[in-house]
């Protein structure tokens, strides 16, 4: 259920496409998945009991953005 809650399909054979992840962070409907510090491990229930607290989340997430944004 984790990597199909991506709303972009960011997750593949490949790994991780993260132009397309920051692509989609940058909309207005990217703001989903900055308030669940991203909506695939928001659905996934291995390690649910070890997740950050959202602003913990929220800031990584948003330090993600900004760093493939500056590549």
């Amino acid at each position: 259920p984790c990597l199909r809650a991506c709303p972009v399909g960011a997750y593949g054979g490949a790994g991780l496409d993260a132009a397309a992840c920051v692509a989609h962070l940058a909309t207005a409907r990217g703001e989903a998945c900055f308030d669940a510090a991203c909506l695939a491990r928001a659905a996934c229930p291995v390690g649910a009991a070890h997740r950050y607290p959202r602003a913990a989340a929220r800031f990584h997430l948003g330090a993600f953005f900004r760093a493939v944004r500056e590549q």
